[in-house]
């Protein structure tokens, strides 16, 4: 059995159903092996800071729930709700909050061209989601419509996508099949830094500030973590510990300390963009 069946269909292997606690350890090893989320976090706890402390915070497109509940641990006066079209990530998101006994999140399926929230909120965090969707104005307008006058967006998407490390070939062969093909065949836009500034603009955001993420270093890094992930989908799940292990053990400091130096210098571009706006 390979983890493709797992990827391919965007679904989860049962024990995590069942023991939905291990999916704690899945946001850990997310954060900790994913650049993106480093700036994510450290953006998003600064904005909470400028909220009151029951603030109404909406995550679109929250994926297995690691933001909505690591909110939710630290401020049980917020009122949390987790959105994402997969069901999967739903019910699995569902089944951890109710596990950890945070009664101030919930979590629906929703499509973000089609919102249907009935509340207004103080924050909204869009991370990597606004480009796998097709009509992503619409999503964008939506959740404008959704956000109090004055509320804040944290948005994150990837831009421009420079290549310093693998050739095209395995670009095109490995990782787009890889990290592509599970979203449902969604177009993956690919955006210029003045795409999503004029997006954001156009939905009725004022942008207070951007950011640039994956700069050289920081995409060295990431090109070293998806030949690994794409190793691991093409190989029987029999070698997930020992590929794991080596990756541990020769990659990973590596790619850590790549991405170190991409979180603390300054850039003035890269392969990422997370935008503050305000409505």
């Amino acid at each position: 059995m390979k983890l493709s069946k797992y990827l391919d269909a965007h679904k989860y292997p049962a024990i995590l159903y069942a023991l939905p606690l291990l999916v704690r350890l899945v946001h850990f090893l997310n954060y900790v092996t994913i650049l993106r989320n480093w700036y994510v976090r450290s953006a998003l706890r600064k904005l909470e800071k400028a909220q009151s402390r029951e603030f109404r915070f909406l995550d679109a497109g929250c994926g297995m729930g690691d933001f909505a509940i690591g909110l939710g641990r630290r401020n049980s006066a917020a009122r949390i709700l987790g959105i994402d079209i997969n069901p999967d990530n739903i019910e699995l998101s569902r089944r951890i909050a109710k596990k950890m006994g945070l009664n101030n999140i919930d979590f629906a399926k929703d499509d973000l061209t089609n919102l249907n929230v009935n509340e207004k909120f103080d924050l909204v965090l869009c991370n990597s989601t606004l480009q796998f969707i097709e009509n992503d104005d619409i999503a964008l307008s939506n959740i404008n419509s959704a956000m109090k006058k004055g509320g804040k967006l944290l948005l994150y998407v990837p831009i421009e996508f420079r290549r310093y490390l693998l050739p095209q070939y395995i670009e095109d062969k490995l990782l787009k099949d890889f990290f592509y093909r599970y979203h449902n065949d969604f177009l993956m836009h690919k955006y210029k830094a003045d795409d999503v500034k004029n997006k954001l603009m156009r939905a009725g955001f004022e942008i207070l500030s951007i950011k640039y993420t994956y700069g050289l270093s920081g995409a060295l890094a990431f090109e070293l973590y998806s030949l690994f992930l794409a190793s691991m989908k093409m190989l029987p799940i029999v070698f997930f510990i020992p590929i794991g292990i080596l990756y541990i053990i020769l990659v990973f400091p590596v790619q850590l300390l790549l991405m170190v130096v991409d979180f603390l210098l300054p850039r003035k571009t890269g392969n990422g963009m997370l935008v503050v706006a305000v409505k």
